[in-house]
């Protein structure tokens, strides 16, 4: 089977979920769209709603994942997030943070940095 890029997304993505799962956040949403853009992860920890940018790279040769998430990256996070409040009332007075989980390296063996709390103001 070919490796796309969309393949090797899609299974970061799955990974992604499995990993914060062990870590104890219980899913809520995978690929949330909106006209602002995509969360690929929503999560839940506790009382807070996650949201969570999953960026996978195989080496580190472009780039580390972190680097991806730009200032206009982050904006887009933002508004979508706030669409995804609107439309989800039950979750709207919850405290939220926006995480990263990066992958790195094959993904039979991978490593993972799970950064919070993302956005800078």
């Amino acid at each position: 089977m070919m490796d796309t890029s969309l393949t090797s997304g899609q299974q970061a993505e799955t990974l992604a979920l499995h990993y914060l799962k062990a870590q104890g956040l219980k899913p809520l949403q995978q690929n949330f769209r909106c006209r602002f853009g995509e969360i690929d992860l929503v999560m839940q920890e506790n009382n807070a709603i996650v949201f969570v940018e999953v960026k996978y790279r195989r080496n580190k040769q472009w780039g580390g994942g972190l680097a991806a998430i730009t200032q206009s990256k982050q904006r887009k996070l933002k508004l979508t997030a706030l669409h995804y409040l609107q439309r989800h009332q039950a979750y709207a007075n919850h405290p939220c943070r926006f995480d990263a989980l990066v992958i790195e390296g094959a993904l039979i063996e991978p490593s993972y940095q799970w950064v919070t709390n993302i956005l800078s103001d």
